[in-house]
């Protein structure tokens, strides 16, 4: 006993002493299938300014230098009138033009349809239901009509919190009531709902409870202020899919930034989201700086986003072998993709043992503090395994060529 005391006393201390932190096995079985990633997104709506071309092309591209993103979301002016629409479907087209599906959140209905006469606070007038039901069918159809085909529309975005901007509350039976009674009408876009601000399972546990209601929503959707990172049973059995729409954090610090890799992570393996959209796709807390220039959280989003495209499946894996160390894996049509986070500020010497599919060598790419994005050689797979040491703070993504 005191020889194996003393050998992990010895190996605790060489680990310490080369800065490598002592790692267990990843194990990804890739014919453990899990949930749909549809894809990465980001906002293009104009309050952010003018998003030019090179913008749309670093965040929306596919190649060396782009982050990858396929989501735009667009915001719904609070205007019956469609010239006021231009700005936004403009810029959804843009990204549709680049191979990117859109979706669409309305931040106010119009201040005609409210009880308070404003696009600030405030509820939807009961008697406005149907007008507003319309208004929504009218926003799909100009959109339809100008290039910028809605993949999905939201009822409403952040309905549960307060704030002094475009906004309109709602209660859960509300949006219930809403559901069932109004909008049967979208046959090609899909419903989104409730777009909580922290993804509170309350706001929709009643109409996914409800079966008319139900029947008219296709996807449940929410943002993760403070919470919400977790599964939903409900709605996955309910056969609904699960979509984070909004985030931000203006702190770019390396930690930071290696957070939100950490928080992709979550999304995928904690929650089963189908897909992670940032908040504004132009700043410099973004994925792309004000210049058009991909910044360090845009090379760490596109460790996902270029290699887990659209259609791509999640599957069993490890989900933290090593202390500091979160890996998920997927299924990018035939080819294998594993992204390993290290959070911890040593290097890791990881193993990854790879099962229900058959690889003989991963190419990498890695972003660190001193590494953007930056292709590495390719590591050699040897009956289904391989090492491979990850750097503190670092995210590592494998991909069979």
């Amino acid at each position: 006993m005191k020889s194996v005391k003393s050998l992990l006393t010895a190996t605790l201390a060489l680990a310490a002493l080369t800065g490598n932190l002592i790692a267990g096995t990843c194990t990804a079985d890739f014919a453990n299938i899990k949930q749909t990633i549809r894809g990465f997104g980001a906002a293009t709506v104009t309050s952010q300014g003018t998003i030019t071309d090179t913008h749309f092309n670093v965040g929306f591209g596919s190649g060396g230098g782009t982050v990858g993103l396929t989501i735009a979301r667009i915001r719904i002016p609070p205007s019956t009138n469609s010239s006021d629409w231009a700005g936004e479907v403009s810029n959804g087209a843009k990204a549709k033009s680049r191979g990117a599906i859109v979706i669409a959140s309305p931040w106010s209905p119009p201040a005609s349809m409210k009880d308070n006469n404003s696009t600030i606070d405030g509820y939807l007038k009961t008697s406005s239901y149907g007008a507003y039901a319309t208004h929504l069918q009218n926003f799909v159809n100009y959109c339809r009509n100008n290039g910028c085909e809605l993949y999905g529309i939201s009822i409403q975005n952040e309905p549960d919190i307060d704030v002094d901007y475009e906004s309109c509350h709602w209660t859960a039976d509300q949006m219930r009531v809403f559901c069932r009674d109004q909008m049967g009408i979208f046959y090609t876009t899909k419903v989104m709902m409730p777009e909580s601000f922290q993804f509170r399972k309350a706001m929709s546990d009643p109409t996914l409870n409800d079966a008319a209601a139900r029947a008219n929503v296709d996807i449940i959707c929410g943002h993760i202020y403070g919470g919400g990172i977790e599964a939903y049973p409900l709605a996955t059995s309910n056969g609904k899919e699960l979509w984070m729409t909004e985030i931000l954090n203006t702190d770019t610090s390396l930690s930071a930034v290696i957070g939100t890799a950490k928080q992709i992570h979550d999304c995928m393996n904690v929650a089963g989201f189908n897909c992670y959209c940032w908040w504004y796709l132009k700043r410099d807390y973004g994925p792309v700086n004000e210049t058009g220039a991909r910044t360090k959280r845009g090379c760490v989003i596109a460790q996902y986003a270029r290699l887990v495209r659209p259609g791509s499946v999640r599957v069993a894996c490890t989900a933290n072998p090593s202390p500091g160390v979160f890996v998920t894996a997927y299924k990018n049509g035939s080819k294998a993709v594993i992204v390993a986070v290290n959070t911890s500020t040593s290097t890791v010497r990881q193993e990854f043992k790879i099962v229900g599919h058959s690889v003989s060598s991963l190419n990498r790419w890695r972003t660190s503090g001193s590494e953007d994005l930056a292709t590495l050689s390719a590591v050699t797979v040897s009956g289904g395994s391989f090492t491979d040491s990850l750097p503190g703070q670092s995210v590592t993504s494998y991909f069979q060529p």
